[in-house]
């Protein structure tokens, strides 16, 4: 890894106009920040200049390579590691942190639930650009990583892995491991994001890759616009006892028109009950943004 920085790049957010350089030891507080929220940082060093959150890594655990870097402007993932040490000892005893732009908006959960407070309801043209960005964000990650599988990299595809950048432009995380095992929360919340094939344990491969891709969109896309009927967690209702796995409740989506049916569509509620095509759900995402 290129980039690995020491404590001292790390700053506090000025407090009437003063910065507070970050002490050694004291990451894994702002890793986790309150109510499990990291708290965003200053990172200045060479050519870095910029907020950024920082995630640990379990000792033992590589650091990721990043040889392939990302150009996208709809993918996130650390652009440095930073080394802490209690005793102030950059090799000794000490914990490696991945350094991940910072997303003043969030993931999409917090930021659906920041705009209910506000009760600000997402528009059609709205679901349908952060959907776009999503497709870009997973091809992006699809074309240039070299490290994951693709079922790793579609698993990215569920509201917790897209962040809100300021300029509203969604971001999908790249799969980074970490080492810290997955809660029995966090493992049921995944399973409800999964696919039909997913769910069946069919391997993720180049033949089945867009069912899968356009399946979880489709959730996406159902759950953005069901905000008013319960699901303001972002989570999908499904119908009980349904003869296929992870079927939606579409009485509870309250999407009309081209998105609804787009909706439909990729989650195989049609006739032929095939997703569609990927230039032809790009081109019904577009002509919904374009109004």
């Amino acid at each position: 890894f290129a980039d690995v920085l020491p404590v001292s790049c790390l700053l506090e957010e000025a407090v009437r106009g003063v910065e507070t350089p970050v002490k050694a030891g004291t990451l894994e507080c702002k890793a986790t920040g309150m109510k499990w929220k990291p708290q965003p940082l200053l990172l200045r060093h060479g050519r870095f200049n910029q907020r950024v959150v920082l995630r640990p890594l379990e000792p033992g655990i590589p650091l990721p390579s990043f040889s392939h870097r990302h150009h996208s402007p709809h993918v996130l993932q650390p652009i440095a590691a930073i080394r802490d040490s209690p005793s102030g000892d950059t090799w000794r005893g000490s914990k490696c942190y991945l350094a991940f732009p910072f997303c003043q908006y969030g993931n999409l959960v917090e930021y659906v639930m920041t705009q209910k407070a506000m009760d600000v309801r997402l528009s059609a043209r709205h679901a349908a650009m952060i959907a776009r960005d999503v497709v870009l964000g997973v091809e992006g990650l699809l074309e240039n990583d070299c490290e994951h599988s693709p079922a790793q990299v579609v698993s990215s595809i569920m509201p917790t892995k897209i962040f809100i950048a300021l300029n509203g432009t969604a971001k999908v995380m790249a799969p980074i491991n970490t080492g810290r095992p997955q809660s029995w929360r966090k493992m049921a919340m995944t399973m409800k994001w999964m696919s039909p094939e997913e769910v069946q344990d069919v391997p993720v491969e180049r033949s089945n890759m867009w069912q899968v891709i356009s399946y979880r969109v489709g959730l996406l896309l159902y759950c953005l616009g069901s905000q008013d009927a319960g699901i303001g967690h972002m989570v999908p209702n499904f119908v009980q006892d349904a003869p296929n796995p992870n079927q939606v409740d579409m009485s509870q989506c309250q999407q009309s028109g081209l998105l609804r049916q787009l909706v439909e569509e990729c989650l195989r509620l049609g006739q032929l009950c095939v997703p569609p095509p990927r230039d032809i759900l790009m081109s019904m995402l577009d002509a919904i943004i374009m109004g």
